[in-house]
């Protein structure tokens, strides 16, 4: 059975709402009834995927 993702045409950069660190989100997980946000993170670590239900907008910043 192939899991619905819906892939964004326009990459949304946003915060983790648990972390505040930015992440960068590419597509939305339809599989479940309520849609969650599929999210790429990039660090120390290595780049990895996680799925979660909402994301903060990012605050502009000052140059």
């Amino acid at each position: 059975m192939d899991t619905p993702v819906i892939p964004l045409a326009e990459q949304i950069k946003a915060k983790h709402p648990e972390t505040g660190k930015p992440i960068t989100i590419v597509g939305v997980d339809a599989s479940m009834f309520s849609p969650r946000l599929i999210v790429i993170h990039r660090g120390p670590d290595g780049i990895f995927a996680e799925v979660i239900d909402y994301a903060d907008n990012l605050t502009p910043q000052a140059a």
